[in-house]
């Protein structure tokens, strides 16, 4: 998906944690989110608060303090096509009850919680459904082999399941089991298929990082409670996520 005409989009869009774009990170620090630009080309500005785009759920004058992202599971191997449901609010309607059963992790400033993941310690992990795919560390335990014709993807040779236990703020935490399938087998066997659980993509070098995309979305109930919000069932303030096991 590396075109408009490929991807079929100018770009993807995740939901987020704060009721701003990025808030208090972007007004003090010029991050390549927000540009200005002349004659010459354009550079990266800082961005006052008020000035940032706004978090269309929260706006909202109802069902405002974060939504759920409901995507079905699939067959294995993965689907042509998904559909699932983008719910708004948490715990606000009968129909946006939060799952007791659900992992809670608080996030930090930087919408981030640790996970030790397959002998890594990732202190900057995050859940993503603006992610086509998850990201995951390459080196670690078990050697995750990128693939040799698709060089940017994990090709464990068959598909393995490795478990991420997360730590995050106001003292959660919770373990996920992540699905990990071979990329070329699934590319080679399921041509057609854009909806595949477990898809990764390899992160080289020092990584500090996990990223949980929609890959690790299909079975699941994603809830995220957007900064100083509240919500029955979650017992924090977010910003928070919440994951079905």
């Amino acid at each position: 998906m590396a075109t408009v005409q490929s991807l079929d989009a100018n770009g993807i869009i995740g939901v987020g944690l704060r009721a701003q774009d990025c808030g208090p990170a972007c007004a003090s620090y010029a991050y390549a989110s927000y540009y200005q630009c002349d004659g010459t080309g354009c550079n990266p500005v800082m961005m006052p608060v008020s000035q940032q785009i706004p978090n269309p759920v929260s706006a909202m004058a109802g069902d405002n303090n974060g939504d759920m992202i409901v995507i079905p599971g699939l067959p294995t191997g993965g689907a042509s096509t998904a559909s699932g449901l983008l719910v708004l609010g948490i715990g606000t309607r009968s129909n946006n009850l939060f799952d007791s059963g659900s992992v809670v992790l608080g996030a930090n400033q930087s919408n981030q919680f640790s996970a030790s993941f397959n002998g890594n310690t990732l202190p900057n992990s995050f859940i993503d459904s603006g992610s086509s795919v998850n990201f995951l560390a390459s080196s670690g335990k078990v050697p995750l082999t990128i693939c040799g014709s698709h060089p940017n993807f994990i090709c464990p040779g068959s598909s393995i399941t490795l478990t991420a236990n997360n730590t995050g703020t106001q003292g959660t935490s919770g373990s996920a089991n992540v699905l990990i399938v071979d990329a070329q087998q699934s590319f080679t066997n399921q041509p057609g298929f854009s909806a595949v659980p477990g898809l990764s993509y390899a992160l080289t070098g020092p990584v500090a990082e996990m990223d949980l995309g929609a890959s690790f979305f299909y079975g699941r109930v994603i809830s995220t409670l957007i900064e100083n919000q509240v919500a029955t069932g979650m017992a924090v303030v977010g910003p928070a996520f919440g994951y079905t096991p």
